[in-house]
Formats: C-alpha cells, sequence, structure tokens
C-alpha cells in the first residue's frame, strides 16, 4: 500500500490533476470513522469521488487509493456508510471496462489485496443494520471482489426509482416501495 507521506502521490493524477491532495482527504476520512456520519464526512467524500471516479473515468490516484478505503471501512467501530464500499466497486467496474488510466506497476498488488478482501471487511458488519444504499453497495462491492464486474455495474444501477421502473414494466404495482403483482380482474 503507497504510504500516504509518500511523494509519489505528487505524481498521481485524478480528475483534477495531481493527486497530492488525496492523502489529507483519506486522513480526514481516517479521523472520522469513529463518529457519527457529518457534514464534513459528507463533504470529504463528495471530494473523493469527484476526484477519484469522474464522469465514469478513474485514475492512478484511484487505484492508490483504495486499499486506504479498504483499511478505513476495516477499522471503523461501527457500520461504514455506504461510499467505503461503492467507490471500490465503481473504480474497479470502471477500471476493468476499460474507462481509466493504465494501471502502474507498483499500485498493482495492494490494489488487488484490498479489492481481495472486501468480503472480510463485509463479514465485519453482518449483524449492523443495513439500508438500501449500504446493501446496494456491499452487494456491488462482493460481485466486484468476486470478479463478477457487469453484475457490479448493474448493482450499482439499482437504484429505488429503477427497481420501481423494472416492476411496472412486469406489469406490477408499487406500493408503498414494494411490488405487487397486477392480478388480473375477474369482472365478467
Amino acid at each position: 500500500m503507497l504510504h500516504l507521506d509518500s511523494p509519489r502521490w505528487n505524481s498521481l493524477t485524478h480528475a483534477y490533476g495531481s493527486g497530492q491532495d488525496i492523502p489529507p482527504l483519506l486522513q480526514q476520512l481516517a479521523a472520522h470513522r469513529h463518529l457519527p456520519p457529518s457534514e464534513p464526512e459528507d463533504r470529504t467524500w463528495h471530494a473523493l469521488w469527484d476526484r477519484l471516479e469522474h464522469q465514469f473515468t478513474v485514475y492512478d490516484a484511484s487505484y492508490a487509493a483504495i486499499p486506504h478505503l479498504i483499511q478505513i471501512a476495516q477499522q471503523s467501530p461501527h457500520h461504514p456508510r455506504s461510499d467505503y464500499f461503492l467507490l471500490p466497486a465503481a473504480i474497479e467496474v470502471r477500471r476493468a471496462l476499460g474507462y481509466g488510466e493504465p494501471f502502474p506497476a507498483d499500485l498493482t498488488d495492494a490494489y488487488h489485496h484490498a479489492i481481495q478482501q472486501v468480503p472480510q471487511v463485509v463479514a465485519l458488519f453482518v449483524t449492523e443494520p443495513w439500508d438500501a444504499a449500504l446493501s446496494r453497495s456491499i452487494a456491488a462491492a462482493l460481485a466486484v471482489a468476486k470478479g463478477h464486474i457487469l453484475l457490479a455495474d448493474i448493482v450499482m444501477d439499482l437504484r429505488p426509482e429503477a427497481i420501481e421502473e423494472y416492476y411496472l414494466w412486469r406489469g406490477w404495482t408499487y406500493h408503498h416501495g414494494n411490488p405487487y403483482p397486477a392480478y388480473p380482474s375477474h369482472e365478467e
């Protein structure tokens, strides 16, 4: 794993230039991991997403950040937010589908090792409650960890409105977030 104080970050890039601003963002996440979700943490996540997975493109700084994100999630005392799983899944999907910069050889081992650690990190939180966003993120991350890139890509798109559209397409009704089969009328 690339140390956060490594000068190598200066030569890495993200959507807006040099990767030198990624270590401080990762340090902010690590500092907040013991606290309930907050507005500063939201801003940090927004900055990370904007830099590391921007308009379906990923960068070499994205690859270097993944081991840190997985490690921070692993060290969180309470269930982590969905971004800890969704951002790594999104980065791996984009990378695997060819929407990213070339993979630097010096980052490959740590990156792949971190992706393979996702099931163990998920196991830490199986007794915690999961909302739909966390469930979707974990499902996508698990699919990525097991090499099912296209499945992960589809799972990431399963937002509530997409699920509702799917059930409506199948001819089901959707009431209070739950699908129900539309039974034919028996009127004669």
